[in-house]
């Protein structure tokens, strides 16, 4: 009997977990701006934001910040230490990757994958616990293919 009770109250705390899990990721759903601009192209001569991309599981744990730049008309993204000029399809895939960070949703996952974005003074943060989006692995995917 004790033993049927403990399984019946891990049982409870996960659905518990789930439900805040959902909850999170729904609140980052519901900040979506249909005017929203996209960081890259607010991006004046000389400035640079970032794209920080933590990730937290069961079994792992990791950190990475991606710096664009814009220098004249060009623009750069670094990543650790390389350094990459982008392209039109760089261009569009951080535009792509923002828009789908505002859509994404979370929960029923033990990862919390958490983005900030920064610009200067402007910040956005989003949480995506969906285990599903894996957003920010295939923006790096697409920028530098040869990490």
């Amino acid at each position: 009997m004790k033993q049927k009770i403990g399984i019946l109250i891990t049982l409870l705390f996960l659905i518990w977990h789930s439900g805040l899990a959902q909850t999170n990721g729904s609140t980052t759903a519901q900040k979506k701006d249909p005017t929203h601009i996209p960081m890259v192209d607010q991006l004046q001569h000389g400035k640079q934001f970032t794209i920080a991309i933590s990730s937290n599981g069961s079994f792992h744990q990791s950190r990475e910040v991606m710096t664009i730049s814009m220098n004249k008309s060009e623009y750069f993204a670094i990543l650790g230490d390389t350094k990459k000029k982008l392209n039109q399809e760089h261009i569009k895939a951080l535009r792509r990757f923002e828009k789908e960070l505002q859509s994404a949703k979370g929960g029923g996952c033990t990862t919390l994958d958490q983005y900030t974005l920064t610009y200067g003074n402007l910040v956005a943060k989003h949480t995506d616990g969906s285990c599903a989006w894996n957003g920010g692995r295939k923006l790096k995917d697409h920028l530098f293919p040869e990490l």
